[in-house]
Order: C-alpha cells, then structure tokens, then sequence
C-alpha cells in the first residue's frame, strides 16, 4: 500500500532533473544529495517515480548498474510508461547504447500522436542517425516534420540537410541500414566498455565519389591520441571476428581526435 502525498512533491523534483539534464550539466555533491535524498523520501508515497529519479541521477554519477536497476524497479513498480521510456533511453544512451535507447524511444513513437510524440521522434532521429540506421532517420524525420511546424531542435537541425545526400548514396551502393550500423556496433560497444562520456562523441560523415563511391563515418572523441589508436586497433580486430561479411569498401567507419574549440 502506498501512502498519498501532494503530486506536486514529486513533479518538482522530476522538472529539476529534467531542467539539469537538459542544460548538459551535473549538480554539484551538495545538490546531488539533496536531490537522492528527496527521491528517497518519496519511495513510499510515489515508489515509481522515485525509482526513476534515482537511476536518473545514478546515471549521471555514471552508475550504468544501479541506473538500470533503479528504472527497471520504477518499470516494475509502476508499469511502461512513455516518460518512464524516454528518461530510460536518455540513461541508456548516457552510457553508449544506442541501439537500446534508440528501441525504447520508438516504442513511444509507435504509440502515435500524443505530448510524447514530438520528444519521442528528436531522440528516435538522433540516435537512429547515430547508430547509422540512416533510412529510419530520414523517415522519422519526415513523420516531425508532418507534426509539427515548429523549427527542427538544435540538436537534430542539420540533420535535416545532411541525411538526403547519405541516404541516396546509401541506395546506390545497395547499403542497408541493419549494414550501417553493424558496421559501427563495435565503436559504440567500445566507447561504452571505456566508459566515454556521450557528451564526448561527434560524427562526421561524408560522401566520396571520386571514381568509385562510399560513404565514410568519422568518430570525433574527446580523448587523447594514444587511446584513440588503441581503440582503432580495437576496432578493427572487432570488424575482423564479426561472422557477417561486411561491405568495408563501400561504408568506412574510423576514429580521430576531436579538435579543440
């Protein structure tokens, strides 16, 4: 049985979490113990919501196996949610893995229009992109663009240029989107197992057709020289044990540091 408490309680903690996730930014020690302990606080009263809550800030304490253990008690607790998926996806792409948010975040995408809907497909966009599934972002892309005629987000605004020219490379070399993105699983697999922050990974890609076309993705990462080379050597030895034949000539994927702004 749970005991009652004014909604607003656990509304205001979930607004502060969402505005701290949003700015890209970590509270301090002081304000993170505050925060757990008003989540605690409300274990009784909203035992879903506080879950949540605490697997939102255990993530950010970069806690992958408490963060996932808080949501999925949340889940149990509470039932699937649309927030409850979204705040699951934002977590699980925390620690570089993109294929899951980007399954959670369609289940809500799926759900059709609704005040989810518009959040839902930014982030099924950005991370449909991220993992290379470049013909579910340019649909999805279009399925926003027929909802809504407020301006694309910062975050997924060239998106809208670039997508058109890879998808129609993409096509003509007969690339499939389940290709592109076993092509790119081992560097998301690795950016998570050494722990790189999400915040700390920017993709370029390009279209070459000098002669011969491919389309080549470049992670840009925060981190120095020598550890990108390990994790090139990495790379390659992954693609090289992977059982299915992989088009490497038509879809490069490789590794540079990022260049200081």
């Amino acid at each position: 049985m749970t005991t009652p408490t004014p909604k607003r309680e656990i509304d205001a903690l979930l607004s502060r979490l969402i505005a701290v996730g949003n700015s890209d930014s970590t509270p301090n020690s002081d304000e993170l113990e505050r925060l757990q302990w008003q989540a605690r606080k409300l274990l009784r009263s909203d035992p879903a919501n506080a879950h949540m809550a605490l697997g939102i800030m255990a993530s950010w304490r970069r806690d992958e196996a408490t963060a996932e253990q808080e949501f999925l008690r949340s889940r149990d607790t509470g039932g699937w949610r649309p927030d409850w998926a979204l705040n699951f996806a934002t977590m699980l792409r925390t620690f570089n893995r993109m294929e899951e948010a980007l399954s959670q975040t369609l289940t809500v995408v799926q759900q059709g229009p609704g005040p989810f809907y518009a959040p839902a497909l930014e982030g099924a966009i950005e991370w449909a992109y991220a993992v290379g599934r470049l013909h579910l972002a340019i649909e999805l892309l279009e399925s926003l663009r027929n909802h809504t005629t407020e301006p694309l987000p910062d975050k997924i605004a060239p998106l809208g240029n670039i997508l058109q020219p890879l998808v129609e490379a993409a096509d003509a070399l007969g690339l499939t989107d389940d290709q592109m993105a076993a092509m790119q699983a081992p560097v998301w697999a690795l950016l998570r197992e050494k722990q790189i922050a999400a915040g700390a990974v920017g993709i370029e890609d390009e279209v070459y057709n000098d002669g011969s076309l491919f389309i080549s993705r470049t992670f840009e990462l925060s981190i120095p020289f020598e550890e990108i080379l390990q994790l090139e050597e990495a790379l390659v030895k992954a693609q090289f044990e992977q059982e299915e034949t992989l088009p490497i000539w038509d879809f490069s994927v490789s590794l540079r540091e990022r260049e200081a702004a």
